[in-house]
């Protein structure tokens, strides 16, 4: 006994190319995806303490901690925006660019700089350095692409 295979050919405009589909079964259904995230991001373990959602990170040996704009160790550092909270040793989605959308949040469109201890501000830092991390669009939406640091004199 044979099963009965319908295929779609399709021929373009090139002829030394034919294109066959076959239909299939469909696979099992995939992980939820991240709320309020989509862009370019990976998964990497949180340091020795827990991380809020939307706060900027950097890398550290002990796993993912926030980065602050006070420390200038931490500008070349920076990873990306957290997409939702996560707890010590658990894993964290980290946004480096894309779309983040918060109800929550009430930005004015324009850029968002590091800010001190992981959170983000309008407000450009005058101590440290300055690093923009996102551009408002809406009061809750961003658009994460982090920038280039500056240092500031001291």
């Amino acid at each position: 006994m044979t099963d009965d295979i319908v295929a779609t050919v399709e021929v373009p405009p090139d002829p030394d190319v034919i294109v066959v589909e076959v239909p299939g079964e469909q696979g099992p259904e995939g992980p939820p995806g991240r709320d309020g995230a989509a862009g370019v991001g990976f998964r990497l373990p949180v340091g020795p303490a827990a991380l809020g959602g939307h706060w900027v990170v950097r890398g550290s040996p002990s796993g993912v901690v926030f980065a602050s704009s006070d420390a200038v160790a931490d500008a070349a550092q920076v990873l990306g925006v957290t997409a939702a909270a996560a707890v010590a040793g658990a894993p964290a989605d980290i946004i480096r660019s894309g779309v983040m959308t918060e109800t929550t949040w009430t930005w004015q469109p324009g850029p968002l700089y590091l800010g001190l201890n992981g959170l983000m501000t309008q407000t450009a830092p005058s101590t440290g350095f300055v690093l923009q991390v996102a551009t408002a669009i809406s009061a809750t939406t961003v658009v994460v692409e982090i920038d280039e640091p500056f240092i500031l004199a001291a």
